[in-house]
């Protein structure tokens, strides 16, 4: 893999920041930093893994910043929040219980 120069790094942050901006507003963002993340020559699976991790932590920044302003009702997103987590939970617990260590005995 080659490291990216300065050059890189700053196009890649100037990207990055624009992106978060398109994410916070309308979604979308992976749409220019997957690209460019591939432009400078990240394989495919650390771009769409970085990409994952850009989303998940600017979905949360954006939430906690619409909270803050008030623009998030709280009784209107507490049931649908707990029925998502619920499932979440479910489907991790049930895929943990699923795998298996490398020594082929199970977790439990």
């Amino acid at each position: 893999m080659v490291e990216p120069g300065l050059g890189e790094i700053a196009l890649l942050t100037l990207v990055a920041l624009v992106a978060g901006t398109v994410d916070a507003i309308a979604g979308g963002g992976g749409l220019l930093t997957v690209p460019a993340i591939l432009w400078a020559g990240l394989p495919p699976h650390l771009a769409l893994g970085t990409n994952k991790g850009q989303s998940v932590f600017g979905s949360l920044a954006a939430l906690a910043r619409f909270v803050r302003g008030g623009l998030v009702d709280g009784r209107r997103c507490r049931w649908p929040l707990r029925s998502s987590r619920a499932a979440g939970s479910a489907r991790t617990s049930r895929s943990a219980g699923a795998t298996r260590s490398s020594g082929g005995s199970s977790w439990r």
